[in-house]
């Protein structure tokens, strides 16, 4: 064999193999570029929308009409002086409870105690008169029966008592009248109630024409809260009144929800106002502890029913829109649907769903406003022991 073809037989092996080497470094480049060309097109997808996610459940919810209202006493009063004279004393101190009764300010009695006994003079002294009018009157109807005085006579006698009568009953009715001025001269409180700021002091002179008044009086136990709803509620808030009698009200602190106090509803206003198109509803309550103050506001709940088992979702969950009300549907591949929805009342929480969702069914809840059709969100990662819908 000759030397060229000995050394052909000893580098076919050694192409061979390179051959082979170079094969299997392509075919691993081709895998490398393939791998990074997947990894660049999950990186280039959409990473799914960050939002809250609750759930749609069967519940039993109360369902409530909400207003603001404001606290009002069951009973106050602008105390005025009825007779002029000046305040000799005060009764009470600035804020203090006081029974119905009490004495609150005493007027000088002197000017009226005078009058009235001036007046029980001039009615003394008409009573005499009437006496003998009535005495003259009987002696002259003896003379006249006899013929020894004229009926002229006799007439005038009689007209001169019937005057003397007048005078002595308008006498008695200016009496009565002063004695009761008398009684003025002590202002008491019309009723149990809490005082105010005391708008005179001792030794001012008042009159009963003032219009400034002496103390407000306010009765806070029990007090009431006025709130009003929509005139298209009436019909329901009628229906609910006569199925269970004395509807249940309550009253929660504005900004953070606690509530204050329970009561009954004790007032559906006579008319509907048109200026407004709200009907104005009334609760009392007993207030024993005084957290409920006049002149405050408040957020009144009137409870018109407990649906039972209805399909309900968290309250934040729902949107107004252009067509109505809707939810965001969270689906099974996490894409979000727009859900329009029928809602018949909500709670402080939730909402019944009449119609357009089921139990069971994801709701976004929190971050709609970055939210379109069909855009996949996740709900944001907890740390470990938090719940998750």
């Amino acid at each position: 064999m000759s030397d060229r073809h000995r050394h052909r037989r000893f580098w076919w092996p050694l192409a061979a193999g390179a051959l082979a080497l170079a094969l299997a470094a392509a075919m691993m480049m081709r895998a490398g570029d393939d791998k990074r060309t997947a990894q660049a097109a999950a990186q280039e997808e959409d990473p799914p929308t960050i939002v809250e996610i609750g759930l749609s459940e069967r519940r039993d919810i109360p369902v409530l009409l909400e207003a603001v209202g404001t606290v009002e006493p069951e009973n106050t009063v602008l105390v005025r002086s009825r007779i002029d004279g000046r305040v000799t004393s005060v009764g009470f101190r600035e804020g203090q409870d006081v029974a119905a009764g009490a004495v609150l300010f005493e007027i000088d009695p002197r000017p009226a105690r005078a009058a009235l006994e001036r007046a029980r003079a001039l009615h003394a002294t008409s009573l005499e008169r009437v006496a003998n009018a009535r005495r003259d009157l009987k002696r002259l109807q003896s003379l006249a029966d006899q013929k020894l005085v004229s009926m002229q006579m006799l007439d005038t006698a009689r007209s001169e008592a019937e005057q003397f009568e007048e005078a002595a009953s308008a006498d008695r009715a200016e009496v009565e009248r002063l004695r009761l001025e008398l009684d003025e001269a002590v202002v008491r409180a019309p009723f149990a109630g809490r005082t105010g700021e005391r708008l005179v002091d001792v030794g001012n002179v008042v009159r009963a024409d003032d219009e400034r008044g002496l103390v407000v009086l306010s009765q806070l136990r029990p007090i009431q809260v006025g709130f009003p709803v929509p005139g298209a509620a009436l019909a329901r808030v009628r229906a609910a009144q006569q199925a269970r009698g004395p509807l249940r009200v309550s009253v929660h602190e504005r900004d953070s929800d606690r509530m204050i106090a329970e009561g009954d509803l004790s007032l559906i206003d006579n008319a509907i106002d048109q200026a407004t198109g709200t009907i104005r509803l009334k609760a009392r309550f007993a207030n024993d502890d005084e957290a409920l103050w006049p002149g405050d506001f408040v957020v009144a709940r009137l409870r018109l029913e407990i649906r039972r088992h209805a399909v309900t979702v968290p309250a934040p969950a729902l949107q107004d829109g252009p067509k109505g009300r809707y939810v965001y549907r969270v689906g099974e591949h996490d894409e979000v649907t727009m859900q329009a929805v029928e809602v018949d009342g909500c709670d402080r929480t939730h909402c019944v769903i009449t119609h357009g969702l089921e139990a069971g069914v994801r709701v976004v809840t929190d971050g709609q406003h970055k939210l379109e059709e069909g855009m996949r969100v996740a709900a944001p990662k907890r740390a470990s022991g938090a719940g998750s819908p």
